[in-house]
């Protein structure tokens, strides 16, 4: 009996140590390589988010901050979001469709999609809506705010660590972007974005 002890304890220790060895490995790859790195693969530059694949490509890595100061430059122009309503954006910038009822905006000139979602109370997911209002408003404890502006509120996701911009348009709309260990120079670009809708 005192065999079969020892026995189960060795085969469970040896099975505890592969899948923490498993997982170490993992770990490394992750750190490594990256683990986003898979999460863009099908994401084309004109997609939503499409930004991240646009700067992660050899011939462009460094010049975020040369967009930014184009973006800068550009003449403000006035869109109509679906609900009707009006966002300030640099010239060449129009609204795509993310998904059935909410808009993305896409940068014409470069052909870059943008992380930045227009979201209607009237239009969207109820769940999801409801978190970013609370997530505006500072009632989900789930995020930490790190800054807020009249209008403007960042807070991260304290257990993943995804950061959030959160810009109230009116009662029923946000536009929101979100990221999760993306390049400074790209949260800059999208930081000057919601400030200036």
């Amino acid at each position: 009996m005192r065999k079969l002890k020892y026995i189960l304890f060795f085969v469970i220790l040896i099975f505890g140590l592969n899948s923490c060895l498993t997982t170490m490995v993992g770990w490394g790859i992750c750190e490594e390589i990256g683990c986003d790195s898979f999460r863009y693969k099908k994401t084309k530059i004109n997609d939503y988010q499409g930004i991240l694949v646009y700067f992660k490509n050899k011939q462009n890595k460094g010049t975020e901050n040369i967009y930014l100061e184009d973006l800068k430059k550009r003449k403000k122009i006035k869109i109509k979001l679906k609900s009707g309503s009006y966002i300030t954006v640099p010239q060449n910038f129009v609204l795509k469709d993310y998904d059935n009822n909410t808009e993305y905006l896409l940068d014409t000139q470069k052909n870059i999609g943008l992380n930045i979602r227009f979201l209607d109370k009237n239009n969207d997911n109820r769940k999801e809506f409801e978190t970013y209002i609370k997530m505006f408003d500072g009632t989900n404890n789930e995020y930490k705010t790190i800054y807020q502006q009249s209008n403007i509120r960042k807070a991260v996701d304290k257990e993943l660590g995804i950061a959030y911009i959160i810009k109230k348009l009116s009662e029923t709309e946000y536009a929101v972007v979100d990221f999760y260990k993306e390049p400074f120079p790209i949260n800059e670009i999208h930081k000057y974005m919601m400030e200036n809708l």
